[in-house]
């Protein structure tokens, strides 16, 4: 899953259809963040799919589980080479 918060921030969000989804300017990972906050509106979107999307939501289809693939081997390729 991927996280973001608005630098300069503390609360991070993981649902793109969030209002508070940050666009520019953001820290992005793909785990979740240790001890830091979560949004509430992103908890809620997540455990109650049938809330709507927003217009400006991105759209990543199922191509998200692909780009986690390639950053994977991506970084693996990285350690080997360093190694």
């Amino acid at each position: 899953m991927l996280y973001r918060r608005a630098i300069g921030r503390e609360v991070w969000h993981y649902h793109p259809a969030c209002s508070q989804w940050p666009r520019t300017n953001y820290q992005e990972y793909v785990t979740k963040p240790r001890a830091e906050p979560v949004c509430q509106e992103c908890v809620a979107r997540r455990q109650n799919q049938s809330l709507p999307i927003s217009a400006s939501a991105p759209r990543f289809g199922n191509k998200r589980p692909v780009l986690a693939a390639l950053w994977s081997r991506l970084q693996a390729a990285i350690r080997r080479k360093w190694r």
